[in-house]
């Protein structure tokens, strides 16, 4: 009715796919760090990659998942054996959206060091709808919805070892 009246005809609302978690578990002590997302450089999945060699040396035990898939998979296989982090670093490939809320639970903390300004990215909402905090780059729509020391921090787009030291 509202977009008749404005003289919009053939309109109709798409509502975003989020599925709520049914229940809400506790953050685990597993030392485990989470991407979600389009494998592509814009999304910043090798700076989580590159991260990796800062945190282990503070945090031996630490794994990366890798949820996702998409043209930047190779590099980022080929990135984790250089830099000697392929026994710390899981990809999973594609996984379905019902079955996301696994990783969210499993994890510890979720990080999105996206180079490009998304607006609202989901996997961000997912992330805090299942309690994690986030490590997000400070580009785009990302900075409005993480409140530093709060529900997670934001760091310079680009920057491993930023990103390292907040995840940490």
């Amino acid at each position: 009715k509202l977009y008749e009246d404005r003289g919009f005809t053939h309109v109709k609302q798409l509502y975003n796919g989020i599925v709520l978690p049914k229940e809400y578990k506790k953050v685990p002590e597993n030392h485990s760090i989470l991407y979600v997302g389009r494998l592509a450089p814009e999304k910043g999945a090798q700076y989580a990659v590159r991260a990796m060699p800062y945190v282990i040396k503070q945090i031996p035990d630490a794994k990366l998942t890798i949820v996702g898939d998409g043209p930047h998979l190779n590099y980022l296989n080929v990135l984790s054996d250089t830099l000697g982090m392929s026994d710390h670093i899981t990809f999973t490939g594609k996984v379905p959206n019902t079955k996301t809320g696994e990783y969210y639970d499993n994890a510890q903390v979720v990080v999105v060091p996206s180079t490009y300004p998304d607006n609202l990215p989901t996997v961000c909402i997912e992330a805090m709808l299942h309690g994690r905090p986030v490590v997000v780059s400070d580009i785009g729509g990302l900075p409005e919805m993480v409140e530093n020391g709060y529900n997670g921090y934001t760091v310079p787009p680009g920057d491993e070892k930023k990103l390292a030291e907040k995840i940490i």
